[in-house]
């Protein structure tokens, strides 16, 4: 019998529900990598104006209809490294609703109990995807002798990764393995900053808990657009010839404290989702995410885009999967897929630097057919990809009990 959170609402379908939304934002950033590769991320938004950007969001420049069909569709997937967002709001909102579920187990579970059990499941993925990297570049030197070569990183390049720095990534360091392990160090400092949050939401309740962490959160952002010579990785901001990149959590603070916040407002009325579905909702959702594509165009924007993306994007993929929910096949392939997400976010960046782009220059495959043919096979192989890592790590992690158990 499923679970119930409240007023006999399934909490194994919600569950489900976030499953699909996290497919879908996975496959935003999964496809979204492809576009930038192929294109040389010429389509990206640059702080001149919406004049200066309109030309930018027409990729493909044919001006028949169907090159117009293919433009809007492919809008859709250009921006996807903006769902990442949504993996911040969902994060804070089942760390928080697992918490308010079940409180008094929370209120005994020790600050370093917490995070260890959260940074294994951060951690030792990380961990099983550089292997199967390594893997994925041995097998590139084997299809690809023409970028066959020594590998780039040494010891000291594996030991960084190892030792998953909570604040600073060397981005050197980053380009030689996955770009994409930037967002390691973001959760993790999230992750132990939430029992701090936890406790002060559960005090104060949900609005005077978000609005000074929203006034925060700007504030560092005005600070880090007009006078930061440097960049924090996954945010967009001007930089003056700095190359300083690093993780930091305060300009993200916001979309994981509004998934902890919508946690406390769907516990205390779990009908509160259902408010999201309707034409109306939707509208509001995509007015919100094209918001934050409109304040990129211009400098000060800088400063609130993100914080306009996240609940926008939340309420256009909740609604999506509410969709996707009605069929069974969808469903099926959707929760796959969600179950990897976060295999799938650490390993698609060695598929597509070690295997897609080394084919597209091996052989004459630079065109337009063969993009939307490498397209889906880029994305199966990722997903292929991800099941081995997550396979590989459960093997793994079953290892040692089992062989302590064996020797008794």
């Amino acid at each position: 019998m499923a679970e119930t959170t409240h007023a006999g609402v399934k909490s194994s379908k919600r569950i489900e529900l976030l499953d699909i939304m996290r497919a879908l934002a996975i496959l935003n950033v999964v496809v979204y990598h492809f576009y930038s590769k192929w294109f040389n991320a010429s389509f990206l938004i640059v702080p001149d104006g919406i004049a200066a950007n309109l030309s930018r969001l027409e990729i493909f420049k044919g001006g028949s209809f169907f090159d117009l069909v293919k433009n809007i569709v492919s809008f859709v997937f250009v921006y996807g490294f903006m769902a990442v967002n949504v993996f911040l709001m969902l994060s804070g909102f089942v760390l928080m609703l697992s918490v308010l579920k079940k409180p008094e187990k929370a209120d005994k579970e020790g600050f370093w109990e917490f995070v260890w059990k959260r940074c294994k499941r951060i951690v030792w993925p990380l961990y099983v995807s550089i292997l199967v990297g390594i893997g994925i570049i041995v097998l590139r030197n084997v299809l690809f002798p023409n970028f066959a070569g020594d590998f780039l990183f040494g010891w000291l390049d594996i030991f960084k990764l190892i030792a998953v720095p909570f604040l600073f990534f060397d981005v050197e360091t980053l380009q030689k393995f996955a770009g994409v392990y930037w967002f390691i160090p973001l959760i993790l400092q999230l992750y132990l900053l939430f029992p701090f949050l936890n406790r002060w939401l559960r005090r104060v309740g949900p609005w005077k808990f978000l609005i000074p962490i929203f006034f925060i959160t700007i504030a560092y952002r005005a600070y880090a657009t007009y006078f930061l010579d440097t960049v924090p990785m996954g945010v967009v901001y001007p930089t003056q010839n700095s190359y300083s990149f690093f993780t930091f959590f305060l300009p993200r603070l916001f979309e994981f404290a509004l998934g902890m916040a919508l946690a406390w407002w769907y516990h205390k009325s779990p009908k509160l989702l259902d408010r999201l579905k309707g034409f109306w909702p939707v509208m509001l959702g995509i007015g919100f995410t094209f918001s934050g594509f409109f304040l990129n165009m211009y400098k000060p924007g800088w400063i609130f885009s993100d914080l306009a993306v996240t609940p926008g994007l939340f309420i256009v993929l909740f609604t999506l999967a509410r969709g996707i929910e009605k069929s069974p096949l969808l469903q099926k392939f959707f929760l796959r897929v969600g179950d990897v997400s976060y295999e799938l976010y650490l390993i698609h960046d060695y598929v597509l630097g070690y295997v897609v782009i080394p084919l597209i220059f091996t052989y004459p495959v630079h065109s337009e057919m063969w993009f939307w043919i490498l397209l889906p096979l880029y994305v199966i192989s990722s997903v292929a990809a991800a099941r081995l890592s997550q396979g590989l790590a459960t093997l793994l992690e079953k290892f040692p009990s089992s062989f302590l158990s064996s020797k008794r």
